[in-house]
């Protein structure tokens, strides 16, 4: 059988996976059905799956094909990878627009900072579970309410920053620490 990227494959399957709207423990799922069973028998579950609504016929018809050019060992590895992929090809789209756009919200929130007296302010970009993006907000002082700040936050910078206003993340509030 001709040697495959598992990590190009598994990406492709996360992508595809996010793409489709599966969720993520289907490709866990998956996994650990091919981990004690032969290829008829994994044919069978993601066919199953497909009849239940939980996978799209195109992320199945691409699971089968893989199927025929690696072995169940590679078929379960690959999983696992896409498995761990799921939650960055989820979020990358956004992060990356919030990534492209530091320098705007930046701007967005150090104004803020100095009219509400907050002091320096600096911003960061994380992932938090299932593919979900934050943008962390750091000032020196830290504001009296951080829920209130949080969401004024966001709603000035999906105002401010037009190529940011239809991203779905969340604004977290933090105390700037020094180094």
């Amino acid at each position: 059988m001709p040697t495959l990227d598992e990590y190009v494959e598994g990406g492709k399957i996360a992508e595809l996976a996010v793409k489709e709207g599966a969720g993520r423990n289907q490709l866990r799922n998956i996994a650990l059905w091919a981990s004690s069973k032969n290829v008829t028998a994994v044919r069978y579950f993601i066919d199953k799956q497909v009849s239940r609504g939980y996978l799209s016929l195109e992320l199945a018809e691409y699971l089968k094909e893989l199927l025929q050019k690696v072995d169940i060992p590679g078929f379960r590895r690959i999983m696992l990878i896409a498995y761990d992929y799921f939650p960055w090809k989820k979020g990358e789209h956004i992060a990356r627009m919030l990534y492209a756009n530091r320098d705007n919200i930046l701007k967005v929130v150090r104004n803020y900072s100095s009219r509400q007296r907050l002091g320096k302010a600096d911003v960061r970009i994380f992932f938090r579970k299932e593919g979900t993006v934050t943008l962390h907000v750091y000032f020196e002082r830290d504001p009296y309410n951080r829920k209130r700040v949080a969401q004024e936050l966001e709603r000035l910078i999906k105002s401010q920053v037009p190529s940011v206003k239809a991203l779905s993340f969340q604004v977290w509030i933090e105390k700037l620490e020094r180094r």
